[in-house]
């Protein structure tokens, strides 16, 4: 009788045996499940519902569909790119997807350290202060970022707590200490002593093993190699920033490979932290087919809105959380 029915609905399947009519709705089925895969909106926070109903009612359906509308305006117009081409196209598609949407980032407060630009929104006045803490992984020398942010902070009575990790404790620990705690590690994606190359001019670099199973040859490239700890970045929270679930403020300067913690079910989600802002930095070489798969998961997840790309022999965004009902209400309510 089914059969019957799809007959007449579908004439063409007349002249098909069981078999052909099998394969062909297993390859219609297929085909679908495919298309659902490479969608662009596919990724909603599904895991948690009710914090993603909480973070709509926080915004608005408007704002949140804006920023969905963002990522997948970006998303759908470098999706044919290959990672050449999206490494050449992805700013100006940004820039003309958010003029296109109407979606500013004057809220955005630029703080120039000595070689970069660095953005910071200001908490909203009244939101929930249960702590307040800010980041630095890779303070290379330079403190100028923290000073200014911890300074406009202080303007609007926020008092935040300053942490900062590098492997290199000459000068930076000496400048640090004014700010807050200083740690004498490299805080990476696994806990070991790691190689670290400390360039007599600038400051570190990130390594995993599989990248960079061997020391950097000083004598060609100007580094001195030494160990170091290396400190996972979950087990740097639990053991030394653990004030708050909250971090209001991720200062990053890392390899490629880190960017897998700011995924869906990463290891900050198994332990229930949670980041607002990333200054994110990524150095080295960038393998640039990587680097379009992890532009592309992002966008499909709609966990972070990406903004000030600068993409030269450095990546860097401007990261800010679009799930987050905490980060919402002191970060976005307002401020778009």
């Amino acid at each position: 009788m089914g059969g019957d029915f799809l007959s007449r609905s579908f004439p063409f399947l007349r002249g098909l045996r069981p078999v052909q009519k099998v394969l062909l709705f297993l390859a219609i089925f297929f085909s679908l499940l495919w298309l659902s895969q490479r969608s662009p909106r596919r990724f909603v926070p599904s895991k948690c519902p009710d914090r993603f109903a909480v973070f709509r009612r926080v915004v608005g359906s408007d704002l949140l569909d804006k920023f969905h509308d963002y990522n997948t305006c970006v998303y759908a117009r470098t999706f044919k790119a290959s990672p050449e081409e999206l490494w050449k196209q992805l700013i100006p598609v940004m820039d003309q997807c958010r003029k296109d949407l109407l979606l500013t980032d004057g809220s955005l407060e630029a703080f120039r350290s000595e070689d970069e630009i660095k953005y910071h929104i200001l908490p909203n006045e009244g939101s929930e202060n249960g702590g307040c803490t800010v980041l630095t992984v890779g303070i290379g020398k330079d403190v100028k970022t923290e000073m200014g942010i911890r300074k406009r902070l202080r303007d609007i009575q926020w008092r935040c707590s300053f942490h900062g990790a590098d492997p290199n404790a000459q000068k930076n620990q000496e400048i640090f200490k004014g700010l807050g705690t200083f740690y004498n590690v490299v805080v990476g994606n696994g806990t070991r002593m790691a190689p670290k190359q400390s360039k007599l001019s600038a400051f570190l670099c990130f390594f995993r093993p599989s990248l960079y199973p061997y020391p950097i040859e000083s004598s060609k490239l100007g580094y001195k190699t030494k160990n170091a700890p290396q400190v996972e970045l979950v087990d740097f929270f639990r053991k030394h920033v653990h004030s708050s679930p909250i971090v209001d403020q991720l200062l990053l300067t890392s390899e490629l490979g880190m960017a897998s913690y700011f995924m869906e079910g990463s290891p900050l989600d198994e332990e229930g932290i949670e980041i607002c802002q990333v200054n994110i930095d990524f150095h080295g070489s960038i393998d640039r087919r990587l680097f379009a798969k992890i532009v592309r998961r992002i966008l499909r997840e709609h966990r972070w809105v990406l903004f000030k790309p600068l993409i030269s022999e450095h990546v860097r965004f401007f990261m800010l959380n679009i799930q987050s009902p905490t980060c919402a209400e002191r970060y976005i309510v307002d401020k778009f």
